[in-house]
């Protein structure tokens, strides 16, 4: 799925970015808590953050993972 940012004055859109279908996608908040946490070094802490993350605050929109949900 393409996300498309558009500028209404210049009649343009430009393509930001693509998200596939099974990709994982974090929440900005989750993303800037593990970059703090590998900045640290803070590796254990890390793991087990993202095992919590992906464990317990996952949801599948395919079959292939839908044990998630």
């Amino acid at each position: 799925m393409p996300i498309v940012k558009c500028d209404k004055d210049l009649k343009v859109c430009e393509k930001k970015y693509e998200i596939e279908k099974e990709e994982l996608i974090f929440t900005k908040k989750t993303t800037d808590k593990t970059n703090k946490l590998v900045k640290a070094k803070k590796y254990q802490e890390l793991g087990e953050y993202l095992q919590k993350e992906i464990l317990d605050n996952t949801h599948s929109f395919t079959e292939k993972y839908k044990e998630l949900n």
